[in-house]
Order: structure tokens, then sequence, then C-alpha cells
């Protein structure tokens, strides 16, 4: 079923409730919905794929989860509104991090392990919501 903007014209609580309620539908029914909007929440609420497109290729194709927690592209983060960028370099690798370190204030950001080489220029995504505090020689 190829659902294109099946709910743009209502309001906000009425789309919340149907938004469910075709989701249990399609569930119920193991139909295949290839559903089309423009409101990230809303897709986020009712896929279990996304592809994020960005002038007609696809940027990402992931679940919810991986597109919000790991986006692989600057615009699909950006998109998706979940980040702020910072740049740096890519300081070392500690385990399971990636120590960055931040270009206007020096300080040093652990980000989740990437495979770059120590120097890389980079851009940190970083979501508000899961920055967390951390001794001064431990990075934040």
């Amino acid at each position: 079923i190829l659902m294109d903007e099946p709910l743009g014209a209502l309001d906000k609580k009425l789309r919340d409730q149907l938004q469910v309620e075709i989701k249990t539908i399609q569930q119920e029914l193991g139909l295949t919905v290839i559903y089309v909007t423009h409101d990230q929440e809303e897709a986020l609420v009712m896929s279990d794929r996304i592809a994020v497109m960005r002038n007609g290729l696809i940027e990402q194709f992931d679940t919810p989860r991986e597109l919000f927690e790991r986006p692989r592209t600057p615009f699909v983060a950006d998109f998706l509104g979940a980040a702020n960028f910072l740049p740096g370099r890519i300081e070392q690798h500690d385990g399971e991090h990636t120590l960055v370190r931040l270009d206007n204030s020096g300080g040093l950001l652990k980000a989740r392990r990437h495979d770059l080489a120590s120097g890389t220029a980079v851009k940190v995504a970083v979501q508000p919501g899961r920055l967390r505090a951390c001794a001064s020689d431990d990075g934040f």
C-alpha cells in the first residue's frame, strides 16, 4: 500500500490517533506500507525502516533508532533535528571511543569509535540530550 501524506490535513490530536490505528492495522494484516511524509516525528513513529532522501537520492536507509543514533551524513542528522555540529580533529582511539579535540575550545570530546586516522578533520554531531559531563581529564 502506498500512502502519500495521508494525515497532512488533520489536526495534531487526530493525526496522533490515526498513526497508532494505521500501524496497528498494518501489523495485524501483515501489509507492506510505503508511507511518504515530510514530518520527521511521524516517520519515526510509523516506520520499521526509513529512507531519508535528498535531491532524489537516498542518503540513508535504516531503522528509526539507527537513523537517530547513528546518522551517516550531516544531512541526515540535521534533517532529523537531532544534532549540533562541532568541528574538531581526531586525536586518538580509546577502546570503544574516538577522542576528538574541538577546534573552538580545545576541549576533548569522547565519541563513538570511528576508524578515521588521527589528525583527520571532522564535524561531530552532538545530540544535546546525550551529553554527559566527565572529569576534565576524561573528555565530555
